[in-house]
């Protein structure tokens, strides 16, 4: 007689038996743990602000511009760009997280060199060539432009700004505009080659912004010296330094 053959059936393992059951729940258990430390805890909720350029008006309106949220989902990117947008008399701006609960924020106050005057409104314009706030002028140098920049904008071309910039700065350090007494009180942006400058005796001085500007004030400083007597300079109407080796006056 034969005997039956028997096949032994195993038994099959619950899920709580496998050792990668516990490994993946371990690590759920963690990652949950962390992602509610870091997204959903106080401990990273941001609590302060702090805000330093030297206004305090402008550092309360900055301050009050953050939102209490988690410090991970703030933008900091975003931030700077809608300050930049909403304070045009600021730069540099810089926004840092200072783990766990602090928010910085730094920036600088434009300064104005000059005054942009158009229509009867003047606005303050830094060295940079930004148009940044709305400012009667002082004893800034006036600028006239037929531009229409935005407040936060560049007034005029960065290269033509520097030129203007820099003609103004040595021609007032010549030795005989220092000794006459001598300065800028306003320019007209003529054409992109043209500037007329009125000092502050009313006569002007014609330059070209594309042209050697060190050979411009050779020009300008041998006329005042040797050219205009005293007693005429005040029929001068102006120095036109556009031409070749030669400095073009006029007089009433």
């Amino acid at each position: 007689m034969r005997r039956r053959k028997f096949k032994r059936i195993k038994r099959q393992k619950q899920l709580y038996q496998y050792t990668t059951f516990w490994m993946f729940l371990l690590v759920a258990f963690l990652g949950g743990g962390i992602a509610y430390s870091l997204f959903l805890s106080s401990w990273f909720k941001i609590t302060s602000v702090q805000a330093q350029g030297g206004d305090e008006k402008i550092e309360e309106q900055i301050v009050a511009r953050v939102v209490p949220q988690n410090i991970f989902l703030f933008n900091a990117t975003h931030l700077e760009q809608s300050l930049r947008e909403s304070f045009p008399e600021i730069t540099d701006i810089a926004v840092r997280k200072k783990l766990p609960q602090t928010i910085s924020i730094t920036f600088q106050k434009r300064v104005g060199v000059a005054a942009w005057c158009k229509t009867g409104q003047c606005f303050s314009v830094d060295a940079k060539g930004i148009v940044f706030e709305e400012k009667n002028p002082e004893n800034e140098l006036v600028v006239s432009f037929e531009g229409n920049p935005a407040l936060g904008g560049a007034l005029m071309e960065g290269k033509q700004w520097s030129t203007i910039l820099d003609f103004q700065k040595r021609a007032e350090n010549l030795l005989v505009f220092r000794d006459l007494n001598l300065r800028f009180r306003s320019v007209e942006i003529v054409s992109e080659t043209r500037a007329n400058w009125k000092t502050s005796e009313q006569w002007e001085v014609y330059a070209n912004l594309t042209e050697g500007l060190e050979w411009q004030l050779l020009k300008l400083q041998a006329v005042l010296e040797k050219k205009i007597p005293p007693e005429r300079r005040s029929f001068l109407l102006y120095i036109d330094l556009r031409f070749g080796d030669q400095a073009y006056l006029k007089y009433r």
